[in-house]
């Protein structure tokens, strides 16, 4: 968690968001318990996320770095 050093959260409130509350976990069960999505559903759609995370990771890692002159390129602020 992005959490861990911080005081304005116990860990008994970190547990209860990361095991009771979490909206993809919930999401789930809501999806298995409607049989509207199976284990087997669940698991493709999980390998499919992981794949396109993985292959974003490895295309941002073979990047050229961009020129220098593109520093403020896109910027509006």
């Amino acid at each position: 968690m992005g959490d861990v050093d911080r005081a304005y959260r116990t860990k008994a409130e970190e547990h209860e968001w990361s095991e009771d509350r979490d909206p993809l976990q919930r999401l789930a069960s809501t999806l298995l318990e409607g049989g509207l999505a199976t284990p087997a559903d669940l698991d493709r759609v999980h390998e499919e996320v992981a794949s396109l995370i993985s292959r974003g990771v490895e295309f941002g890692l073979q990047a050229p770095y961009p020129a220098p002159e593109e520093v403020e390129e896109d910027v509006y602020a």
